[in-house]
């Protein structure tokens, strides 16, 4: 019975002295781990930030580009009121070559000077002829 006393206590200082190294060990481990894990934290924080930065310059980028769409559509509704205003144009001027048109007809069938004059000649003869004049 003093044996196995002895053999307890024995045992029992081999797992105390186990356990104490392995706390130990655990400590170290831990230091370790939580050492590479900061090391890990620090990288990352450091590549967010580099993210962050690459989102604000696309940022920048969508809204240098947003502005230029402002400024094409913007030339964009000019032209078309030009447009707009070179078609009201082009209207006025079908409708006066119409008139146009319409006032060389009417000068074509007018009488002429020349003609007036043959006219009264011819009334003249007539009224001669007639006994009138």
């Amino acid at each position: 019975m003093a044996n196995e006393k002895k053999l307890e206590k024995l045992i029992s200082e081999k797992f105390a002295l186990a356990i104490k190294h392995t706390d130990k060990r655990f400590d170290e481990l831990a230091y370790i781990v939580s050492d590479g894990f900061s090391m890990m934290g620090a990288r990352f924080e450091k590549r967010f930030e580099q993210i962050d930065q690459r989102f604000e310059q696309i940022d920048q980028r969508f809204e240098q580009i947003d502005q230029r769409f402002e400024q094409i559509e913007s030339r964009l509704r000019h032209i078309e009121a030009r447009l707009d205003m070179l078609e009201t144009d082009v209207a006025f001027l079908r409708s006066m070559r119409k008139d146009l048109e319409l006032t060389n007809q009417l000068l074509d069938q007018m009488v002429t000077k020349k003609d007036l004059e043959k006219i009264e000649k011819r009334v003249k003869r007539l009224e001669r002829k007639v006994g009138i004049a």
